[in-house]
C-alpha cells in the first residue's frame, strides 16, 4: 500500500477522533451559551430528559376512547357522540411537553410529540376508518397565533410525519380549515341557526382586542361554544373539492370538544362525513380506569413504542 493510501484510510480514523474529543466538549459550551433544562423536572442541557421521555412513552403507548368526557362534542352520522381517540391524559410529562412545544418556543420536542401523535392516528384510522381511504384535517390555529409562535403546532406535527412517511398508508394530510378574521365575522354577520347576533360579534370584537387574545383557556363550556361559533371556514387553496373522503379531526388537547365540534360543522358542510378525532391528550382519564384501545381494535402490544422509536432520533 503506498503512502498515499495509507493516508487516506487514516483520515477517517482522524475525524472520528476528533469527533469523540471535541464533541462533548462543544456541547458543554453550546449549554453555556444557551443553557436548557428538562421542561418536566429541570434537569440541566436537555429539553426532555431520558427518564421523562421514558415516562411520557409509557404513558401514551395506549391510547384510548375519550369522548364521554367532552360534553360539547357533536353527533356522527349514526347519532352517536363523536368518537375521539386521545394518545394520553394531560398531565405531567405530556402536558408540560406540549405546553413547552406550543407556548415556550420548544419546537425541538416535536419529533416526540409528533410520534406521541402517529400512535394514536394509527389506532383511530384502524378503528374508525375501518382501514378506508381517510383525510386527517388539523384543527388550524388563528393567525396572531401563528405569528407569535412562528409555526402552527398541530400542522407541524402532522406534516412531519407526512414528511417521514409515518402517517397511516391509508391517511392523506389535509389542512382544509382556516380561522375566519373577527373582522370578517362582523362585517359578514353570523349566519345560520342559533347564531348570535352582528352586535355580539362587535362586542367580542373589542374585549379581544381588550385582552390580546381570543384563546379557550380559563373559558367553561358554554362560553367555550360560543367563541368558537363560526370561527372557522374552508381554505381558498382547498383541493380536495368535489371529493366525499371521511375525515379524522387532528387538534392537541380535548376539554370540551367545542373546538372539534366547530371543524366538524365546517367539514360537513362542505360535504366532508367527519369519522372521529385524533388529539394528543384528554383533560379527563377514561371512566373505566385504563385505557382501552381506539376503535374497540385491540392494537399490537408496544405499538406506539415503536412508532417512536422509529421517529425519536433521541432515543
Amino acid at each position: 500500500m503506498s503512502r498515499t493510501s495509507e493516508s487516506r484510510a487514516k483520515a477517517p480514523q482522524a475525524v472520528l477522533w476528533l469527533l469523540d474529543i471535541g464533541m462533548p466538549a462543544w456541547l458543554q459550551f453550546w449549554s453555556l451559551l444557551f443553557p436548557t433544562e428538562c421542561v418536566c423536572c429541570q434537569l440541566p442541557d436537555t429539553s426532555l430528559c431520558r427518564p421523562c421521555r421514558y415516562r411520557l412513552r409509557r404513558a401514551t403507548v395506549r391510547p384510548f376512547r375519550a369522548e364521554d368526557s367532552a360534553g360539547s362534542l357533536p353527533a356522527d352520522s349514526t347519532g352517536e357522540v363523536l368518537p375521539v381517540v386521545a394518545a394520553g391524559i394531560y398531565r405531567r410529562e405530556l402536558s408540560l411537553s406540549l405546553l413547552a412545544y406550543k407556548n415556550r418556543g420548544h419546537t425541538d420536542l416535536r419529533p416526540t410529540l409528533s410520534a406521541v401523535l402517529a400512535g394514536a392516528l394509527h389506532h383511530a384510522v384502524d378503528g374508525l376508518a375501518d382501514g378506508k381511504r381517510v383525510l386527517l384535517v388539523p384543527v388550524p390555529s388563528t393567525a396572531a397565533a401563528r405569528r407569535r409562535r412562528g409555526y402552527d403546532p398541530v400542522h407541524s406535527m402532522l406534516h412531519s410525519l407526512h414528511r417521514r412517511k409515518l402517517l397511516p398508508r391509508t391517511a392523506d394530510l389535509a389542512p382544509v380549515l382556516r380561522v375566519r378574521p373577527l373582522w370578517l365575522r362582523v362585517l359578514t354577520g353570523p349566519g345560520g341557526v342559533g347564531e348570535k347576533s352582528r352586535s355580539h360579534l362587535i362586542r367580542q370584537a373589542f374585549k379581544q382586542l381588550l385582552r390580546n387574545r381570543g384563546g379557550q383557556k380559563g373559558l367553561g363550556a358554554s362560553a367555550r361554544r360560543t367563541n368558537v361559533r363560526n370561527t372557522m371556514g374552508m381554505r381558498r387553496s382547498y383541493s380536495h373539492r368535489g371529493r366525499a373522503d371521511p375525515c379524522l379531526i387532528v387538534d392537541d388537547v380535548l376539554t370540551t370538544g367545542a373546538t372539534i365540534a366547530e371543524a366538524s360543522r365546517v367539514l360537513e358542510h362542505i360535504g366532508h362525513p367527519v369519522a372521529g378525532a385524533v388529539v394528543l391528550a384528554a383533560t379527563t382519564a377514561p371512566k373505566a380506569g385504563i385505557p382501552a384501545p381506539a376503535g374497540g381494535v385491540t392494537a399490537p402490544e408496544g405499538t406506539g413504542s415503536e412508532i417512536a422509536q422509529q421517529f425519536d432520533p433521541n432515543g
